[in-house]
């Protein structure tokens, strides 16, 4: 009779400690994406008490709309990030792309003006989408600020909008370096 015994007390300790560094990995993450998606809004808000600074402190309701909104925008992500645990809703409904557009460009032309450079946009022909507005909102705005910080003073960022073979279509460009190979 031959009897064998293997100690494995160190492999589940490095099965452990593997685990623990997942996790951590995966924390350091978030926190990177949490960073960089809150950076825009604090942004986009330190823009426009920036220029309020410079006509004397007098800020229009139109200016601290905006600011508001950022600032509700910063506290929605941070409560997305919160709730990762729970499945995260979508709330798609019909909504037109232009219209959004529309409440955007003042966010987007005074964080352009910040920096020397230019929004352009152009309307096309398009009916409403089927679309969750708040997601659509953070993807145009991450574009467009990263096409804004990628641009020399005097580059235009041009949004446009139009349809092509029945569908939607939504251009962002600018005219920085791009990115090399």
């Amino acid at each position: 009779m031959l009897e064998v015994i293997i100690d494995i007390t160190e492999q589940l300790r490095f099965e452990k400690e593997m685990t623990r560094l997942s996790e951590l990995n995966l924390i350091g993450e978030m926190a990177a994406g949490i960073a960089h998606e809150i950076r825009y809004p604090m942004t986009t808000i330190r823009g426009f008490l920036h220029l309020s600074k410079g006509v004397g402190g007098r800020m229009g309701s139109e200016h601290i709309d905006i600011m508001l909104d950022e600032l509700d925008r910063a506290n929605s992500i941070i409560t997305e990030y919160l709730s990762l645990a729970k499945n995260k809703q979508t709330d798609i409904r019909p909504a037109s792309l232009n219209r959004l557009l529309e409440s955007l460009y003042p966010l987007l032309h005074a964080e352009a003006m910040l920096s020397g450079k230019h929004i352009h946009i152009e309307y096309g022909e398009l009916a409403e989408l089927e679309l969750d507005e708040k997601e659509i909102r953070q993807l145009v705005l991450n574009i467009s600020l990263n096409g804004l910080e990628a641009m020399e003073p005097g580059g235009i960022l041009t949004i446009a909008t139009c349809t092509e073979k029945g569908c939607g279509v939504l251009r962002i460009a600018d005219q920085g370096h791009g990115i090399g190979k």
